[in-house]
């Protein structure tokens, strides 16, 4: 369903049909994440349908932690895109709009509604507890914020003084965002953000201290070209285990490696695995081949508004940028947990890919 619903999305949908449907993902997040703080509200027990004895922290629809993580990191990054373009359709507004042409009204609005995406899907990866999702998230504030304060140094005149007020309005709600967490949020993610340092965090990439690795490494060397089918790490795990002897199986969460490359290697082998990539590729290669000819032209040009080493990010929309930015996330998410293992992240990470071209003004060719 995730491959079919990117397929549609490349192929079904014209430019603003893909921009509709971006701004949708960051809405759809946006509504689970009120969903998650009604059920919080209403003291809601963990979902029914598990059968574990003691059941992880939940939120919204994820039973899990990293993977409703995951999914909102994403999330909060296409709101940031979304946020950035908006402010920069305001900016761009011509002092002297032509005969004929579409003026956005009420402009304040226009340019910052997005915010509300934006803090519902940052308070929602809060309130996951994951702290994978945390760091993540607080990399992508602190990159969001020099892009808005750079944009500003590429520009001369009212152009400045609208991406100046731009910026100090980000910069305004941000800033009360981090004061109303520091200020509200429950001990539980103070308890989790304690727990960070860089050796927890190499451990958990690693995998040191955790059987899964060195057992999914196993079944790569015995089922080098097929694996072992979908999910066949939860069958085959115990039986290598017990051949060595050693370490207890771990039940809750012990049908994933925590790694999801590891695992898509181990089950679906080279040949499954390489199809996946394929399939990323594919779904991303339009947005990075027109990304790639548009700064070149423009460092060709000598684009004079930023120096050359900032072409590269300043030369596409934002959420073509922050999209991207989104989608990297996840992929080092994936090399100490297991997003991809949920259908939700899988189907917002392949969709996602598709829907950047529709932010791309025109689609550059070589002899031009």
């Amino acid at each position: 369903p995730s491959l079919l619903t990117a397929l549609g999305v490349r192929h079904a949908l014209t430019r603003t049909g893909k921009r509709a449907f971006f701004e949708v993902l960051v809405w759809d997040a946006a509504a689970l994440s009120l969903l998650g703080f009604a059920q919080i509200i209403g003291g809601a027990q963990f979902p029914y349908w598990t059968e574990m004895p003691h059941a992880p922290h939940f939120f919204s629809t994820f039973g899990y932690p990293n993977m409703g993580g995951s999914f909102f990191t994403l999330s909060y990054a296409l709101s940031l895109g979304l946020w950035a373009f908006r402010m920069s359709e305001v900016e761009d507004i011509p002092l002297v709009p032509q005969e004929g042409e579409k003026t956005i009204t009420h402009t304040f609005i226009h340019a910052h509604y997005s915010v509300i995406a934006v803090a519902l899907n940052l308070s929602a990866i809060l309130a996951t507890l994951s702290r994978a999702a945390m760091v993540l998230s607080l990399l992508l504030t602190a990159v969001f914020a020099l892009y808005i304060v750079a944009r500003m140094f590429g520009t001369t005149g009212m152009e400045r003084v609208r991406r100046f007020r731009s910026a100090l309005t980000a910069g305004i709600a941000l800033l009360a965002f981090v004061v109303a967490v520091w200020v509200y949020a429950p001990p539980e993610i103070g308890r989790e953000l304690k727990t960070l340092n860089l050796f927890s965090l190499s451990d958990r990439v690693s995998g040191k201290g955790q059987y899964h690795t060195s057992i999914a490494s196993a079944i790569m060397r015995d089922y080098p070209l097929f694996g072992v089918g979908g999910w066949g790490y939860r069958h085959f795990s115990p039986v290598y285990l017990a051949n060595r002897g050693k370490e207890p199986f771990q039940v809750t969460g012990g049908a994933n490696v925590h790694n999801d490359y590891l695992q898509f290697l181990a089950e679906l082998g080279v040949v499954g695995f390489g199809l996946l990539v394929a399939c990323v590729v594919l779904l991303a290669s339009p947005t990075v081949r027109a990304w790639k000819s548009l700064a070149q032209a423009a460092i060709n040009a000598q684009w004079k508004r930023f120096g050359s080493s900032f072409v590269v990010l300043f030369i596409v929309a934002p959420p073509i940028l922050w999209g991207m930015l989104g989608c990297v996330a996840v992929l080092i998410h994936a090399f100490g947990d297991c997003p991809f293992r949920s259908a939700a992240v899988l189907s917002l990470f392949l969709t996602t890919l598709p829907a950047l071209p529709g932010y791309l003004s025109r689609m550059p060719h070589k002899h031009k």
